[in-house]
């Protein structure tokens, strides 16, 4: 039945996996033969979300440096009853796991792949600043004065627009020993960011996460 909804393939068997904060299904299949990650959305937070998966792997996928990490979109569709399916291909990989390794490994990775970018990513920062305080409401009286202290220097400062993941952690990156095999999940992905803001989430974002310690 998963195949009949989704259009991936009968064989292998489907595997589902359900979110534990989301509204979207996460489902292993074949689709044409290739080993794929569909998502199902059956809700318009669920289809909005997919709608910025695809258009993220489009930003990513653009860029040669890193195209070879990043899934390919094999279908972003609405189907008759309006649900979403988005397929992309499944980059093999071993099970995460926590190492500052492969903090490490990511973070040179990312920071070294850099493309020369014009000038002008500070009107990105504006919009993440807004979400960071959106996201910590309790801390909102700690950071406004940083914030609005790096807007200022921002407006005078010369900042290359670089292309950002938005949500890079270790569990957005893939591995094959200590080698970076693929990066997923480009939801977040901007074209005139600050990759440095990446390199910062890698860190806090992968050690909270592993120590299971609150990000704030």
């Amino acid at each position: 039945s998963i195949a009949a909804v989704t259009g991936c393939d009968t064989r292998p068997d489907p595997r589902l996996g359900l979110s534990t904060n989301r509204c979207v299904v996460v489902i292993m299949a074949d689709w044409s033969g290739a080993p794929a990650v569909l998502h199902y959305a059956g809700c318009d937070h669920g289809a909005a979300e997919l709608g910025r998966q695809a258009n993220g792997l489009a930003i990513a996928s653009s860029n040669l440096q890193i195209s070879h990490l990043v899934p390919r979109l094999l279908t972003h569709t609405t189907l008759a009853d309006g649900a979403t399916v988005l397929a992309q291909t499944r980059i093999l990989a071993e099970p995460y796991e926590f190492s500052w390794r492969h903090v490490d490994a990511a973070s040179e990775l990312w920071l070294s792949s850099r493309p020369a970018g014009e000038v002008g990513g500070g009107s990105w920062i504006r919009q993440r600043l807004a979400r960071v305080c959106e996201f910590l409401p309790a801390h909102r009286d700690l950071l406004m004065p940083a914030m609005d202290a790096l807007l200022e220097w921002c407006e005078t400062a010369r900042i290359p627009e670089e292309l950002t993941h938005g949500d890079f952690w270790l569990g957005n990156v893939l591995f094959n020993g200590d080698d970076v095999a693929g990066i997923i999940d480009w939801e977040w992905a901007q074209r005139d960011g600050l990759r440095v803001v990446d390199g910062l989430h890698m860190l806090l974002m992968s050690c909270a996460v592993a120590h299971e310690v609150p990000v704030a």
